[in-house]
């Protein structure tokens, strides 16, 4: 069954959120570094006020309809987010932007009215990043407890277990959409799940750069799979969460395969060419752990892409052909890769990582691989997993439809507890351990459960620690017995009639008993 055209505009959307479009290879002469990035900023708050608060994409209709638009969510979170690492969050343009996505989220997050119970990972994920940079937790988000909705789509097993997965019609997250979840879980009491963080480092390609499609199941074992900007995404993820070995060695081969793979005159970009989103994703990343250099090569091969003068002074071309093309002012069609080449080139200025944004910046010092002569292997900073996790149920034998109480301890305090019911896999939700990492969730027994027995698991995303319980969904013979004494089987029942029975003739020979005995002596009871 193929898809709805609009949900499937609504999925090509979600992508061109954080996907570069494809170009022919074009070179730009390097220009001197640009003055903190305001001409380019000033742009995007304009953009924003000429479509009404939040950016539209538009596209060629074709006849009759012609050029049509639509409200991007993800490249507004985009602009937002460029505006808050210069410390403009606050202002008229970014906080009435964000209200815009605040009050559509459902037809970002959801496949709206084609799919209200579908969730993509990335838009969670770039959501909840946008609502913390601004002040907000995201636990109630218009309704939406994005936090928990997020931990929803991570994977518990399998091949690409760590993964933050699609519920939909297809699965689109990616290598963005995954460094974007562990950003914004890293800013959450339980930070981002090690699982996740696992997964990521094992889309490092041999060469030390990440692949970005993970259309093939597992890790990356080709160098081919590796792309710039999903590099520049893990970085600014692996930066940002509590370090290891593991992350600390990745970190600096990944830069590594940057450095050695930048252009001539500072750009980025493989076979799809040099390009600004490419080169503004690596120039920040870059820049975040001491390659300065680099970055402000990088840097200078964007200032050369930036209109200087007319209404668009300050936007950034996606490439030169680009910048040509727009010469004489940049038209309806044309707007779209502007916007997007500067919502992320523009990070190149000497803006901070999206990690970085509202936080301390990374000591490039303090993700210096560990080394074989270390006098001592640090190893993960995230505590270990406790062993004492345990899982109790508030009965163990219920109907479907009944509501199931299940209660966690030995988590660490503030971390996020994943609830999972099983045999088949059911994402159920996701709790904050307390402070003495005890957690409680209750729901609600699926209405076509299969009678029998299931169990229920709980899983510390930052810990690891592991508990279960089980129960028996009694099926509907048995939910209309009594529970208390279990089931009674038809002879069961014939055998208690002949028990009580017997019990009473005895007690009837015993009176006879008693008063052929003594019968003026007795009072007999009724």
């Amino acid at each position: 069954m193929s898809a709805h055209p609009k949900h499937r505009l609504a999925a090509l959307a979600l992508a061109a959120s954080v996907l570069v479009g494809l170009s022919t290879p074009a070179a730009a002469a390097p220009a001197a570094l640009p003055d903190p990035p305001g001409s380019a900023l000033d742009w995007i708050e304009g953009e924003l006020a000429d479509d009404g608060g939040n950016l539209r994409s538009s596209f060629d209709g074709g006849p009759p309809a012609g050029i049509q638009s639509f409200d991007d969510w993800g490249l507004t979170i985009d602009a937002i987010l460029a505006l808050a690492a210069d410390g403009r969050g606050d202002e008229s343009a970014a906080s009435t932007a964000a209200g815009l996505v605040e009050a559509n989220v459902a037809s970002y997050v959801t496949g709206g009215e084609f799919g209200p119970d579908d969730r993509y990972a990335g838009a969670l994920a770039k959501t909840l990043l946008m609502a913390q940079i601004q002040g907000d937790d995201g636990r109630d988000f218009n309704g939406f407890d994005l936090p928990a909705e997020l931990l929803a789509r991570l994977r518990a097993d399998g091949p690409d277990a760590g993964r933050f997965s699609d519920k939909s019609f297809g699965d689109f997250s990616n290598g963005f959409s995954q460094a974007l979840a562990l950003l914004a879980l890293d800013r959450t009491p339980g930070g981002a799940p090690a699982s996740a963080v696992e997964f990521l480092l094992a889309q490092q390609c041999p060469g030390g750069s990440f692949r970005g499609d993970y259309t093939t199941p597992g890790g990356c074992t080709a160098d081919t799979a590796a792309t710039v900007d999903a590099t520049g995404f893990a970085l600014q993820a692996l930066v940002a969460v509590e370090p290891t070995c593991a992350t600390r060695q990745a970190v600096a081969d990944a830069v590594d395969s940057l450095i050695s793979g930048q252009n001539a005159g500072g750009s980025f970009g493989g076979e799809s060419g040099s390009n600004a989103n490419s080169t503004g994703l690596a120039a920040v990343a870059l820049r975040s752990l001491g390659e300065t250099g680099a970055a402000d090569e990088a840097a200078g091969f964007i200032a050369g892409l930036q209109l200087q003068d007319g209404d668009d002074l300050g936007a950034i071309a996606l490439n030169q052909a680009g910048l040509t093309a727009a010469a004489d002012g940049v038209e309806v069609l044309e707007r779209d890769g502007f916007r997007r080449a500067t919502t992320q080139g523009v990070l190149a200025f000497g803006l901070p990582t999206y990690g970085e944004i509202g936080a301390e910046a990374v000591d490039p010092a303090a993700l210096a691989p560990c080394g074989d002569s270390a006098p001592e292997d640090p190893g993960p900073v995230v505590p270990p997993a406790p062993s004492s996790a345990t899982a109790t149920l508030s009965a163990t034998s219920v109907r479907a439809g009944d509501d199931l109480t299940v209660t966690g301890t030995g988590f660490i305090p503030g971390e996020a507890v994943s609830v999972t019911l099983y045999s088949t896999p059911v994402e159920i939700g996701s709790v904050t351990a307390d402070a003495a990492g005890q957690m409680s969730f209750t729901f609600t027994v699926p209405s076509d459960i299969e009678p029998g027995d299931h169990r229920v698991e709980l899983v510390g995303q930052r810990s690891g620690a592991r508990a279960s319980a089980t129960f028996v969904v009694l099926g509907v013979e048995s939910a209309r017995t009594l529970p208390a004494t279990g089931r009674t089987t038809g002879a069961q029942a014939g055998a208690g009639a002949a028990l009580v029975m017997l019990g009473a003739a005895l007690v009837a020979l015993a009176r006879r008993q008693v008063v052929a005995v003594a019968p003026q002596h007795l009072e007999l009871p009724c």
